[in-house]
């Protein structure tokens, strides 16, 4: 009863221990290396009989000739387009009416900002608005420097400009730079004169030097190069590009003499040689290693002086088609000059040969007072 309750379809259960005939119990194939067991194979063919359809279709004969073949395994059924009907199309939407667009940008153009620089520090500024008040477009000003541009606010409240009155940390957004001097002005830049319009103004003078610059493009020496200019009274620079002389820096280093230069912007150097020894000028190169004492050589008066970039200097066929080449005498512990030293070097020179005597400055006599000079002493 035992065994009934264990097992309920009344047949004993071999015991454990009991050991297996050999008889009852069929022997394994072998298996052979490269063949697939027998059991893989039935399983195989169950599987494939499987995927077969098991009857015909219903075509009214008992008998069909068509012969069916299996499905791959890969094999997607083909769904019907009435389970997944077409999307629906996004309609386009309507195009704008870009007739007030045009108009609007009809009536306010675009601004060309390529005309304009940035002025900023205080003679720079003071020396702008005494030469050419008109092409101021915008000014700051900081609270501390507002009281000296009196008439400056004056003008452009007049003329309908905008300024404005602002602390330290906007005039350095404004300028990009921490020497702004408290003033900054939006101007226009100048148009740079051709040769033979600067000839034509300089006709009457009998003694003249003008500058030729070559590669040369740090503002900072620019600046200093254009002040030294204003100083010796050389009418115009003449550069390779004009707008390397009408920049920020460049106006505030020069600390007004920019606006008292002209620039002319020359395009080949042969043509610019050529205009210039027809018009009556000795063209002349400076050099650290080689030419002749400048202390020593006696300059013509109507002279352009070609001056390189400080680390290669003049070009090789500069220096050659030059009349002259003049050289600063040192105690040679340095290389070289810094190009805007140089120009005021030889600048003082010229004037010195050419323009020293020219120009007098009548000194007004002193008068002395009688007495004792009395110090006054500081009230407390």
């Amino acid at each position: 009863m035992a065994n009934d309750r264990s097992n309920p379809w009344g047949k004993a259960r071999p015991k454990a221990t009991e050991p297996h005939s050999s008889e009852d119990t069929p022997a394994k194939p072998e298996r052979r290396p490269g063949k697939k067991a027998p059991q893989a194979r039935e399983r195989q063919a169950d599987s494939d009989n499987r995927r077969r359809p098991s009857k015909a279709p219903r075509s009214g004969q008992a008998d069909s000739p068509q012969q069916w073949t299996t499905a791959p395994r890969n094999s997607r059924p083909n769904r019907r387009q009435e389970e997944h009907p077409p999307r629906e199309r996004r309609r386009s939407e309507p195009a704008q009416d870009t007739r007030a667009f045009q108009a609007a940008e009809e009536q306010y153009p675009a601004v060309d900002r390529s005309n304009e620089y940035k002025v900023y520090g205080v003679n720079a500024c003071m020396t702008a608005f005494q030469k050419r008040p008109e092409d101021i477009i915008r000014a700051y000003f900081n609270h501390s420097i507002a009281g000296k541009f009196g008439e400056t606010m004056r003008y452009l409240a007049q003329q309908k400009k905008a300024y404005r009155v602002v602390d330290d940390e906007e005039l350095e957004k404004v300028t990009a730079s921490t020497h702004h001097g408290g003033v900054c002005f939006l101007m226009k830049k100048r148009q740079p004169l051709s040769l033979q319009e600067l000839l034509a103004k300089t006709a009457d003078r009998q003694s003249l030097c003008l500058l030729i610059l070559e590669g040369v493009g740090n503002p900072h020496n620019l600046g200093a190069i254009l002040r030294t200019c204003a100083h010796f009274d050389v009418p115009a620079v003449l550069v390779e590009n004009a707008n390397l002389l009408q920049s920020g820096a460049a106006a505030r280093v020069a600390e007004g003499g920019a606006e008292w230069v002209e620039t002319v912007q020359y395009d080949s150097i042969e043509e610019l040689l050529n205009q210039l020894r027809q018009a009556g000028f000795s063209i002349l190169s400076t050099s650290s290693h080689q030419g002749r004492d400048l202390y020593r050589t006696e300059l013509p008066s109507r002279m352009a002086i070609f001056f390189g970039e400080e680390a290669r200097g003049l070009k090789t066929d500069t220096l050659k088609a030059t009349d002259l080449c003049v050289q600063i005498p040192g105690s040679s512990q340095v290389e070289s000059l810094n190009v805007s030293t140089a120009t005021g070097i030889i600048l003082g020179e010229f004037w010195r040969q050419h323009q020293s005597g020219t120009r007098t400055v009548e000194l007004a006599a002193a008068k002395p007072r009688p007495g004792r000079l009395k110090l006054h002493k500081p009230k407390r």
